[in-house]
This record gives structure tokens, C-alpha cells and sequence, in this order.
């Protein structure tokens, strides 16, 4: 495996491990409901947001006992509450008149009242009425309860399937005593329903029992009374752990027979279905009866389901809701029928569905966020793990089911936030030793690239072409013998700085300091196709930058300069070397070693030859794609190296135009040296000395040979070994 592959798999693996662990802490805090009530206000939320009408809101009314109507009927007609049977007695002749599908009476009847006469009315009212529910609230009592009373008609509907729900939990949802209506306000053909509410531990009302039991009898809720009146009276009802099947319809339900209640609304207001108020039903009655306009009309409630009860704040029946703080209980029995004529559930999510969403959701945020480096994408991550996961809930939501929402987000923070965490642990470590190990070589942007792209780095010796550059202040044994250590101190800060920036913004890595030398190289530890033109470009780039400085270093030492003028010699070569940490286990340097290494030295002093400041070898203008123009000073045989080398010298565009007769000639003169035509180089050699150190220097070689020999040798190439370094 490649070190590229090797440091992915790396990745990867730390990835897995931090999102595996962060999905073990969320799976139990989701196993161990940790999360739980955050969870529900995020459902909550949800419901808010996305609650809208079903296919039978407008088939649900309601109809309030509202505090304005009692504070009508006390200041006009002196009635206090609770209001005579005949008086409610109105509200059921409305709703009969109207032509509701059913009446579910939300109100416990069990007191006589008035009297007979009065719950007679009450009676006569719900018998016209072919679908009517009373209200049963079901208790239990330690010194025991009471029988199923014989006025009361039991639920017809053929039971089946409790022995599901095993004993405990039968045995729970079974009580003893139940609070039925009084005998006198009975219809024989009403029906019963249960009203027992039971909140979340928050005390907001998400979820709904159907049934429960008085001793052996099953009592339908009354939001399913309601719809079971709607069904054939021998339609089965089994019950079974997670579900309860009446005919067709299956209504899910959690392991404690709850089912949650899909809250829709009938308009912007948040309320879940159409609301009257029991003073204007009433009035309506009573202007029906003298043959005027009802204020409420007679059709307002034709085919819907009714259901009543109170609304106002001091009759107690006020419960939360997802929706609001402070409703009508009636409106949980009322969403409930809804859900049941719509035949619209929520359904949660199966447990191990959960698990496995959580899972993935963790292992993903764990292996992305291991896998990107820069801050931004790491906020892009939080910010899209986090959408995602709420995503899942909005959509699940609109799907009808309930998905976990805050323990995937948890999670997901915890795979990141991990993550992040492992990354400094590991990749910031190798981060902090690459930035301390390439500072002192590379430009802050290529140690930056290194940095984030550790896999384009290859430590340890290998094979590269490099471009390399080597440079010394010429005479500086003299300059620094003419200062005291602080002014060479501060010249040398000052000129190495300058150098380098110089250097390292082509893209260079500083391999060391020798003194006043400085040794260089681009292509690595980054690659750089276009390293030979770089290097090249920052030589130039210094040359030019010397002359700029030169001045201010000529002036006398006391007056802050060196006390003469500052030129420095450059060579360089393009080849393949050796690159890498070379040293001991616990010293090295990064460096580049080799032949093409050395020639880039001997180039350096082989500007003495020539009288240059700048040579570079015949590979790396070739290397550089002739990037800027050279002259091509000549064939020589530096110290330590058999094979000649031919030497140009680079320059900027506009010293090269400026000179190009004098160019012209050296070219000229150089060819007659090369053809052994001594005389001929001599002659244009000398024509251009005074004004081309080159031209003056190659004179002299020119006329030694002349003056040694004058004859072309048998095997001559025109190539001068050198003997010095």
C-alpha cells in the first residue's frame, strides 16, 4: 500500500472508530430515553410547523362551554354553572336539528341535579340523536369499586386479544370504578366513552389511550366510541401489542397501547377544528322556535361529528398540547376522531430502525469530518449533518411517522465534535511538526500546502529532478573583517532576509545557511512542474533586488552601510538528486544530495571565470523552457566532475535587448573558440572587452593559448577546466 493510500486508510479508520463511538453514546441515551424530553419538544415543533388539514377536519366540530356564555347565561338569565340539563339539553337539539353524524358529550353527568324533569329533557334530547356518547371517567379505589350499572348499555363490539397485552399491563389500564352518567339523563340508545387523558412526563398531551377496562368490561375511549358508532355494532375489535384493529382500520399504538396523536389544524390559527360557542347554539335554539334567523346557521353542523365540552378556565379542563399551552380537553378526543375517520396515523419509528439511522448517521459525520481539514468545511459539516437530521424528523413527520430527531443530532455533534478532536490529537500533531520541520525551508504559503496536503510529502530519501541554487557574497571575508560582530549581524539579517523572501515567494525551500551562502531548491518537498523557471526568476528577481540595496550598503560603515558594494555570485543546475531527511535518529536536516547538487555549487565559484553573477547550466535553461533569454557563456570542466558542462548566462528581457550587440559578438567570438579559429576569437573577443567582463575574460584565455600554442589541438571542443572551486 502506497503512503498515499496508507494515510486515507488511516483516515478512514479514525473515522469509523470516532463515529462508532459516537453512535454507541447516542444509541444509549436513545435506548435509555436520556433525550427523551428534548425529543418531544422537538416534536413539538414539528407539529407546529407542519401541522395542516386532513380529509376529515371539517367532519369534527366543536362545541364549547365557553366563559362567555356562562357569563351571558348568569347576567341575563341569573343560571350559574353548572347549567340545568335543560339548558344543555339546547346543545343537543342544535346538533339534532342540524344533522350531526354523532354527539360525544365531553361532561360528566353523574349528579341528578335538577331533578327528573329536568334530566328528562336532557334524555329526550340524546334520544333523538342516533349517534350519542356519554362520558365515562374510569378510576381506581383501594376499598373497591363499583358494578357495571344496568342503565348504562355496554359496549356491543366483540372484543378480542387483551391476553396481548400481558397481565401488567392489563392489569394497568384496568380500574375498578368508573363515574358513569346518572340514570335519568340516560337515552337507551346512547353510548359510553372513556375520558381518562394521560399526559407525556412533561404534562403536554401527544398521546391517547383507546380502551381501557372497568373490572372485565372494555371501555372504548371517546374519541373511539364516537367512531365505533359509525360501525356495524357487531364489527370486531382485536387488540394486539402495537395496534388495535377495528374491521379494516389499523391504529398503531406504542407498547403501552398509547397512540400519538397527529395534530391537524383547520386554518391559521393553530386550532384544529371549528369551534361554536354554547351561547349562540342555545339562542339559536330558541330563535328557531320563534321563527327567526338563528345566529348560528341550522346547517353548521350537518354531517359532522360533534363533540362537547368545556372550554372555560374554571371548569379545569384545559390541557397542552403541541399546539397550545392552554386547550379545550376536548380537542385531544377531537384530534383523535379525526385521525380515526381519516384513517391518518403517526406511527414511531420501530426501535431498531432508529438504532441503525442513528448508526449511519454517526459512522458518516464521523468519516467526513475526518476526511476535510479547512475550518469552513468543517462548519459546512455541522451545519449539514445537523439539516440532515432534522430533515429526517420534518420528513418522517410528513410521512406520518415520528423519527427520532435530537439524539441524531447529539450524535452527529458528538462524531464531529470527536472527530475535530482526534484530528488535532493526530493530524494537528503532524500539522504542528511539519509547520516547525519546513518553516525554516519554505514560504508560510507551500508550508501551508504541505500542511494540508501531508499525502504529496515524501520524507526519507527519493530520487527528484530539483533545481538548485547556490549563492555567496562575493570578497566577504573582506566586508566582514571591516565590522564589528553587531553591524555583520544586523548586515547579514537584513541581506538573508531579503534573499529569501525573494526565494521562497517563487516557491523555493531554503535547504540551509552557510555563513553568507545561502543553498536552495524548488520541486521539493511540493512538486512544481515549472521549478527550473521559478528558480531561475527568483536568481534574476535578486540580482535585481541588490541593485536596488547596493547603494545604501556602500556607504561608510558609520554611516550604517558596509562600507562597499555588496555583489553576490549565483549558480545553478536542474537534476536528479537524492531529497529528503538525511541525518541522525535524533538530528537531520532536509536536504538534497548528488552530483547535479555539486555542479550547482561549482557553478557558484565559476562565476570568477567568466566575471558573471549569475551561470546556470545547459539543464536547466532546457528544464525552464528557455523562460527568459541567456547567453551562452562557454563549455567548462568544474573540480571533481569529468563531463564538461555548457554555462549560459539568464537575463531580464530589457537588460538583454539593451546589449544585444555586444551579445552578437560574444556569440560570434564564442563559435570561433569553439571552431579553433583562435585569431578570429581573439579579435572579437577584444572588440567588446572594455564594455563585457565575459568578452574581457575569454580575450585573456584567448591569448594565452595564442601566445602558448596558436594551434588548434587534434581533439579540441573549446571546453576550459577549471582548477579551482
Amino acid at each position: 500500500m502506497g503512503r498515499d493510500s496508507q494515510f486515507m486508510e488511516n483516515r478512514r479508520v479514525r473515522g469509523l472508530v470516532v463515529g462508532g463511538a459516537a453512535a454507541a453514546v447516542a444509541v444509549l441515551l436513545l435506548m435509555t430515553g436520556a433525550l427523551d424530553g428534548p425529543e418531544r419538544t422537538a416534536w413539538d415543533w414539528r407539529v407546529r410547523t407542519l401541522a395542516r388539514a386532513s380529509v376529515a377536519t371539517d367532519d369534527v366540530a366543536l362545541l364549547l362551554v365557553d366563559q362567555a356564555s356562562i357569563d351571558t347565561l348568569i347576567d341575563q338569565f341569573g343560571v350559574d354553572w353548572p347549567w340545568p340539563r335543560s339548558v344543555q339539553s339546547y346543545l343537543l337539539q342544535f346538533a339534532s336539528r342540524s344533522g350531526a353524524a354523532s354527539v360525544s358529550y365531553d361532561l360528566i353527568l353523574q349528579d341528578e341535579l335538577r331533578g327528573p324533569a329536568d334530566n328528562a329533557e336532557f334524555a329526550a334530547a340524546a334520544a333523538r340523536i342516533d349517534r350519542f356518547v356519554y362520558a365515562l371517567y374510569l378510576e381506581q379505589t383501594p376499598g373497591g369499586g363499583n358494578a357495571w350499572p344496568a342503565h348504562v348499555a355496554r359496549p356491543a363490539h366483540r372484543v378480542s386479544g387483551e391476553e396481548s397485552l400481558g397481565s401488567d399491563r392489563l392489569e394497568q389500564i384496568t380500574l375498578n370504578r368508573g363515574v358513569f352518567p346518572h340514570p335519568d339523563v340516560v337515552a337507551p340508545t346512547g353510548r359510553i366513552g372513556g375520558v381518562n387523558g394521560e399526559s407525556d412526563p412533561d404534562g403536554v398531551f401527544r398521546r391517547y389511550r383507546l380502551y381501557s377496562f372497568h373490572n372485565d368490561q372494555f371501555v372504548p375511549s371517546l374519541a373511539l366510541a364516537a367512531y365505533l358508532s359509525t360501525r356495524p355494532a357487531n364489527e370486531p375489535v382485536r387488540i394486539e401489542r402495537r395496534r388495535v384493529v377495528v374491521g379494516d382500520l389499523v391504529i398503531p399504538t406504542d407498547s403501552d397501547g398509547l397512540a400519538v396523536i397527529r395534530y391537524n389544524v383547520a386554518g391559521d390559527d393553530l386550532k384544529t377544528h371549528d369551534e361554536y360557542r354554547a351561547w349562540p347554539v342555545i339562542r339559536s335554539v330558541l330563535l328557531i322556535d320563534e321563527g327567526q334567523e338563528p345566529d348560528v346557521p341550522l346547517d353548521a353542523l350537518r354531517g359532522r361529528h360533534v363533540m362537547v365540552g368545556p372550554s372555560a378556565a374554571g371548569l379545569l379542563d384545559l390541557r397542552p398540547t403541541p399546539l397550545e399551552p392552554r386547550a379545550p380537553g376536548v380537542t385531544v378526543h377531537a384530534a383523535m376522531l379525526e385521525n380515526l375517520l381519516a384513517a391518518e396515523f403517526i406511527r414511531e419509528v420501530p426501535l431498531w430502525i432508529a438504532v441503525l439511522l442513528v448508526v449511519a448517521l454517526c459512522v458518516a459525520a464521523g468519516l467526513a469530518a475526518t476526511a476535510v481539514e479547512k475550518t469552513w468545511a468543517e462548519g459546512v459539516l455541522v451545519v449539514g449533518f445537523v439539516a440532515a437530521s432534522v430533515a429526517l424528523g420534518v420528513g418522517g413527520y410528513a410521512a406520518n411517522l415520528w423519527v427520532p430527531m435530537v439524539v441524531p443530532i447529539v450524535g452527529v455533534v458528538l462524531a464531529l465534535g470527536a472527530a475535530n478532536v482526534a484530528n488535532y490529537a493526530t493530524e494537528g500533531a503532524q500539522k504542528r511538526f511539519l509547520r516547525g520541520a519546513f518553516g525554516q525551508y519554505l514560504s508560510p504559503a507551500v508550508v501551508q500546502q504541505v500542511v494540508d496536503h501531508p499525502e504529496r510529502l515524501r520524507l526519507g530519501g527519493e530520487r527528484r529532478e530539483l533545481t538548485m541554487f547556490f549563492s555567496d557574497i562575493q570578497g566577504f571575508t573582506t566586508l566582514s573583517e571591516g565590522l564589528d560582530p553587531q553591524q555583520l549581524s544586523a548586515f547579514l539579517n537584513i541581506y538573508l532576509t531579503e534573499m529569501v523572501d525573494i526565494i521562497q515567494a517563487e516557491g523555493g525551500t531554503i535547504d540551509k545557511f552557510e555563513g553568507d551562502a545561502i543553498i536552495a531548491f524548488w520541486n521539493a518537498p511540493l512538486e512544481l512542474p515549472d521549478h527550473a523557471a521559478r528558480g531561475l526568476r527568483a536568481a534574476l528577481n535578486c540580482q535585481e533586488r541588490l541593485k536596488v540595496l547596493r547603494p545604501e550598503w556602500s556607504l561608510p560603515i558609520t554611516d550604517g552601510g558596509v562600507g562597499r558594494d555588496v555583489f553576490t555570485r549565483i549558480g545553478m543546475n536542474t537534476g536528479e538528486v537524492s531529497v529528503g531527511n538525511f541525518g541522525s535518529q535524533t538530528r537531520f536536516d532536509y536536504t538534497a544530495l548528488g552530483d547535479h547538487m555539486n555542479l550547482a555549487a561549482r557553478l557558484e565559484g565559476s562565476n570568477k571565470m567568466f566575471g558573471t553573477y549569475l551561470l546556470v547550466s545547459e539543464d536547466t535553461m532546457r528544464a525552464s523552457g528557455n523562460a527568459f533569454p541567456a547567453r551562452e557563456l562557454g563549455r567548462i570542466a568544474v573540480v571533481g566532475r569529468g563531463e564538461p558542462v555548457t554555462v549560459f548566462e539568464p537575463m531580464l528581457e530589457e537588460a538583454y535587448r539593451s546589449r544585444a550587440t555586444a551579445l552578437k559578438t560574444y556569440a560570434d567570438a564564442l563559435r570561433a573558440w569553439y571552431d579553433g579559429r583562435f585569431a578570429d576569437a581573439l579579435a572579437l573577443f577584444a572588440s567588446i572587452a572594455d564594455v563585457d567582463a565575459p568578452a574581457k575574460r575569454m580575450h585573456a584565455m584567448c591569448a594565452d593559448w595564442v601566445k602558448r600554442s596558436g594551434e588548434r589541438p587534434a581533439q579540441w571542443t573549446g571546453v576550459v577546466t577549471l582548477t579551482e572551486k
